[in-house]
């Protein structure tokens, strides 16, 4: 099951919403192992798709396994300045781009199960699913993040940025 994480004082006084879900993936004895799967309000929404960064990360991880790939750096993104706006999956990975291609059409299929993805994609609103190789993409997203004000200990990166330019960035 999938849990939003609150933090609080052992009497519930001062509460902290995170916004991050994680999901139970398994228990050792009475312990729970859990997995983190997005954060509960990250949302991407430029066109009316509005997804979810939960649900993206989910989206990644099985086009991932399926395929075998394990990139070192995978995030998605919207890029507007195409010709025909659409999400791009940013990777550092030394697979072929055959195989990236594949993983790109099997995420561009599963995102087509969420509802408003797939009316925005049959308005002609967002292109398919594009690949974009980003060697070294861990590193240039940190240098991004501390250059926009945040700290470089505090910087994860999502398996869906909502920000626009990451191809420039990148």
């Amino acid at each position: 099951q999938r849990y939003a994480v609150i933090l609080s004082t052992g009497g519930g006084l001062y509460r902290y919403h995170l916004h991050d879900v994680i999901e139970i993936v398994g228990r050792v004895n009475q312990c729970p192992l859990i997995r983190f799967a997005g954060r509960h309000q990250h949302v991407s929404d430029w066109f009316g798709e509005k997804l979810n960064e939960a649900y993206v990360t989910r989206v990644l991880r099985e086009a991932f396994g399926s395929a075998g790939v394990s990139p070192s750096f995978a995030m998605l993104a919207c890029d507007r300045a195409l010709p025909s706006p659409a999400y791009v999956l940013y990777i550092d990975t030394a697979e072929p781009d055959a195989l990236l291609e594949h993983v790109a059409r099997s995420i561009e299929a599963e995102l087509c199960r969420a509802y408003h993805y797939k009316y925005a994609r049959l308005l002609g609103q967002l292109a398919p699913v594009r690949v974009f190789r980003a060697p070294g993409g861990s590193e240039r997203y940190l240098m991004v993040a501390v250059q926009n004000g945040q700290r470089a200990g505090g910087v994860k990166p999502p398996a869906l940025d909502r920000r626009d330019g990451w191809s420039q960035a990148l």
